[in-house]
């Protein structure tokens, strides 16, 4: 502990701004009283000689409170000043510590130097979020392209910039379509649903939460009529996502202005509305589509489906005809009817607002129920489940313990029942004061344990509670949904009904497995409770022994952590070695480097030093930054007799000592065939973004060469999958790749065929592709090559990531090397397929090439028609784009074979998606008047 009597000293001095003693105690030899002096540096006007002064001779420690004192006290003059210095002494890692205290534009010059070893991205974005921002609309190839890895490391720096700088978030989101993996918390999807509502969507749509959306349109509900249509476009779904979060004064208007904007409409658009429209209007627009509905039904492919329909259109009507339509349908017909009957019932008797209609109904259908088999039951208690709170009264008493007397008792009660009335019992618990509901809702829980024992209370073990990581890093950003919480009884019973509780369920008291889950299920709230005995190993206790010597080893004061370096590394070769080699780390961050140096470097060298003291040593030397570090990891790099798990992690610390040449040099002079596998597998791990801009040329030429060093069938995936990563600063040679592929030996052949597949990959070698296309396709002997190189240049526009706009060229003038000759069809198909895209302008032309290749080769269309009907589906969505119907017209009129066969594909497509576009169903007319068999025969397989 610091000496009270220099402690108090220092806290008189701060309190008289005594700034000679404060200054004495910043450059003193104490490095705990050097600590503790950084409050003065955050709060009082302490000069900058002064504060830099801590500095000398500092423990990492120390440095890094240094940092955060800069950044707190917000001494950005400071900060800008001593920033080259850190730099040039304790390298990039800690000068990028220093950043997010500098000034605004000292860290927008300095951050692309830094950005490969910057720790802490969101203490950056908070401070300077206009330079984050430049910095990732650069696009820096290291920061990869939107998708799960992309948004699992910049999920949190995205929530900080949507709340800064909501407008441009949205416009970086939106440059790419793949959005999976984004999960965004509530404060950073409220302010960009805020700063643009339309523009926001898609964004918001990829999240997939339901509260999400919910933030999201009640956003949109807050602008005018005009901007909601324009929104909506003609889909009624997404108008009634906004209505729902409408004042229902304003919602019959706004429907009136959306079918005024959109004429026509299909005949059904109003279902989706019904919820949310006044029970007159929503009288009348169901009884509209019933109309227009009911003779449909011959045209149905599932009855009961358009039973369902009609039933739910019925419902809306007024009581007197809805009541008698219902009433029928649950006593009669499919299950699928009756389900949906009797659960329709209940909430049109619930709208009413009439208690007792709703109890009559459910009186009136529950000696049916009891009847039915366990999946009817278990809807029809879902449907009791969704019913108003209020609508429940102790008059429900009878008619609920016959429900919950079968729903329990009966052979095939199922899990989803069971719950189901759980749910009921909780609801009423948490929102009841009737007498005999809540003794209802207590025998519910007497009734399930009595007949299933622990399984009754349905609580999850630990395991399903808390899944086990099955990852090795924190996946930043992904916020799952909470899991259900309807087993925990202390969020549902009132004060004192835990006692009542347990006292229903004496008779089960002896069963540890029901006092365990029912422990759980009460929370601390079964500490009121007397009677519910205690559980052997309720509660998981960890005996904590590997921290104990480490706590008393390592002390507090610079003193103690001095003493402590000494104690642990002697005891890291005997019998307490894990312990010891654990508490270094922490040891050493407290330790001056002047003392930590010497003693690191001795137990390195040291004959009796084992392997993991060893090893640790290695990682504490670089992350201490002792001086001259790097000089004894080289020496014992160059050692022969190093031990080779050493020489792993000596090669971990060269591989990311960047700021010195001579590490990767070394690393590169020592690849060769007998490095090991651990070795290799340790150099393919690095990601370009860890290292700056100058030096990932050399280190892609070491992934390079390191391929070269195993013949392991494991390595080289391993390696090929990080040359793909590195493929960008690859500065090699093409020319020897293309020589090596059509030379004699066959495994170098392979890999350099899949070398240079990532290169085109990235765009790094595309000038050469067309040719080399074309040459391995005339080789025969070469098709194992050529076909993979096609895949991989189709994929270029094929993928679900939105292609770069180099990729265009590219696919074209493969095409046009492979269209010419007939013996490539299949490829120059491939390639054909690839630049469709459904949304863009020249549809129709790029469909007349993929046509034309198929002229004479009829099976080809057969064979190429799903990966056609899947490129095309991806955007279909509610309605097809506008270029497909232009370029199916075009293809159908040709009136050729191939242009038939592609026009009934495309309309197949579209139609499997129900559209009502009239100009469809003429175009399937026209190909079924075909005077090509084929294409007449395919058009009338076409379900209308």
């Amino acid at each position: 502990m610091i000496d009270a009597e220099r402690r108090a000293a220092l806290h008189q001095a701060m309190i008289d701004r005594d700034f000679p003693v404060i200054e004495e105690a910043l450059r003193g030899d104490d490095l705990a009283l050097r600590r503790a002096a950084l409050r003065a540096v955050r709060t009082l006007p302490v000069a900058d000689d002064a504060a830099a002064a801590v500095l000398a001779d500092a423990s990492l420690e120390l440095r890094r409170a240094f940092y955060r004192t800069l950044f707190h006290a917000r001494r950005t003059a400071l900060a800008d000043r001593l920033l080259p210095a850190v730099r040039q002494q304790w390298g990039d890692g800690e000068a990028a510590a220093v950043l997010p205290a500098c000034s605004a534009d000292v860290a927008a010059e300095r951050l692309p130097e830094l950005a490969h070893a910057v720790g802490s991205w969101t203490a950056l974005t908070r401070r300077h979020p206009d330079v984050v921002m430049a910095y990732i609309e650069s696009g820096d190839p290291a920061l990869g392209l939107p998708g799960y890895p992309y948004f699992r490391r910049w999920g949190n720096v995205l929530a900080i910039l949507a709340e800064s700088l909501p407008m441009r978030t949205i416009a970086l989101l939106n440059t790419h379509d793949a959005r999976y993996g984004l999960y965004l918390p509530s404060r950073a999807m409220t302010a960009m649903a805020k700063a643009d509502p339309v523009g926001s969507w898609p964004v918001v749509a990829a999240d997939g939460r339901r509260r999400a959306a919910q933030r999201y349109c009640r956003a949109l509900a807050a602008l005018d009529d005009a901007e909601i249509i324009a929104y909506a476009d003609g889909d009624a779904h997404a108008l009634c996502s906004v209505l729902e979060e409408m004042p229902p004064a304003r919602r019959e208007g706004l429907v009136d202005a959306f079918v005024a904007a959109a004429p026509e409409l299909p005949p059904m658009w109003a279902e989706p509305l019904l919820s949310v429209l006044p029970p007159a209007r929503a009288a009348a627009e169901a009884r509209r589509m019933l109309e227009w509905y009911r003779p449909q039904w011959h045209a149905s492919r599932r009855r009961s489906h358009a039973e369902a329909v009609e039933l739910l259109l019925a419902s809306y009507l007024p009581s007197d005809e809805a009541v008698p339509v219902l009433t029928d349908a649950a006593a009669s017909g499919t299950s699928a009817v009756r389900k949906a009957a009797r659960a329709l019932l209940l909430r049109h008797a619930a709208d009413t607002g009439a208690g007792a209609e709703v109890l009559r109904q459910v009186e009136a259908l529950v000696p049916r129920v009891v009847n039915e088999p366990d999946p009817v039951r278990g809807f029809f208690l879902e449907s009791l489940v969704t019913l108003p709170v209020a609508v429940f009264s102790d008059e429900w008493v009878p008619v609920l313990e016959q429900l919950t007397a079968v729903a329990i008792q009966a052979r095939d009660s199922s899990q989803q029942t069971r719950r189901s009335l759980r749910i009921l019992a909780r609801r009423t618990l948490r929102h009841q004061t009737s007498p005999g509901l809540v003794v209802w809702a207590l025998d519910v829980y007497r009734r399930l344990v009595a007949r299933f024992g622990a399984a009754g209370l349905a609580v999850p073990s630990v395991e399903e509670l808390n899944p086990p990581v099955v990852r090795r890093r924190r996946r930043r950003g992904y916020r799952p949904d909470a899991p259900p919480d309807d087993w925990r009884l202390d969020l549902a019973l009132l004060p004192g009904q835990e006692r009542e509780l347990v006292a229903v369920l004496r008779p089960w008291l002896d069963d540890e497995a029901v006092v365990r889950d029912l422990r759980r299920a009460l929370g601390r709230r079964a500490e009121n409770c007397a009677e519910l005995p205690a559980v052997v190993g309720d509660e998981a206790v960890l005996a904590v022994q590997r921290g104990e010597a480490v706590v008393e080893a390592s002390g507090s004061s610079a003193e103690s952590a001095e003493v402590a370096l000494s104690r642990l590394l002697a005891e890291a070769n005997g019998a307490r070695s894990p312990e010891a080699v654990a508490a270094l780390a922490a040891c050493c961050a407290r330790v001056r480097p002047s003392v930590l140096g010497p003693a690191l470097v001795s137990a390195l060298f040291a004959s009796d030093s084992k392997v993991t003291l060893r090893k640790q040593v290695v990682h504490q030397l670089r992350r201490n930054r002792v001086p001259g570090h790097l000089d004894v990891l080289l020496r014992a790099w160059q050692q022969p007799d190093t031990h080779r798990d050493v020489r792993v992690a000596i090669a971990v610390v060269l591989r990311g000592a960047t700021e010195d040449p001579r590490a990767l040099d070394a690393v590169a002079a020592a690849v060769g065939p007998e490095m090991s596998e651990l070795m290799i597998r340790t150099l393919f791990q690095p990601h370009p973004r860890q290292y700056p801009p100058e030096a990932r040329a050399a280190y892609a030429r070491i992934v390079r060469n390191l391929l070269r060093a195993s013949d392991d069938g494991g390595v080289r995936f391993r390696g090929l999958k990080a040359f793909a990563v590195w493929a960008p600063w690859y500065r090699g040679g093409v020319d020897e790749l293309v020589d090596t592929l059509f030379g004699p030996d066959p495994d170098e052949a392979d890999l350099a065929s899949e070398l240079i597949r990532a290169l085109i990959a990235t765009g790094s070698a595309t000038d050469r592709a067309p040719d080399l296309l074309r040459r391995l396709a005339d080789d025969p002997t070469q098709a194992k090559h050529a076909s993979p190189l096609t895949h991989t240049i189709a994929n270029l526009r094929g993928g679900y990531q939105t292609p770069e706009p180099w990729t265009l060229d590219l696919v074209e003038q493969c095409l046009a090397a492979l269209a010419s000759d007939p013996r490539h069809a299949r490829r120059a198909l491939d390639l054909a397929l690839a630049l469709v895209d459904p949304t863009a302008d020249d549809l129709a032309t790029r469909l007349t090439t993929y046509a034309n290749l198929l002229t004479d080769r009829p099976y080809l269309a057969g064979t190429s028609e799903r990966r056609l009907q899947e490129r095309i589906a991806r955007h279909l969505g509610d309605r097809p784009p506008p270029h497909l119907l232009l370029a199916a017209q075009t293809l159908a009129q040709r009136g050729d074979l191939a242009g038939g066969l592609v026009a009934g594909q495309l309309a197949n497509a579209v139609i499997t998606h129900e559209t009502s576009d009239a100009s469809w169903h003429d175009i399937i007319a026209t190909l079924r008047a075909s005077p090509h068999p084929e294409v007449a025969d395919a058009a009338r397989d076409i379900g209308l």
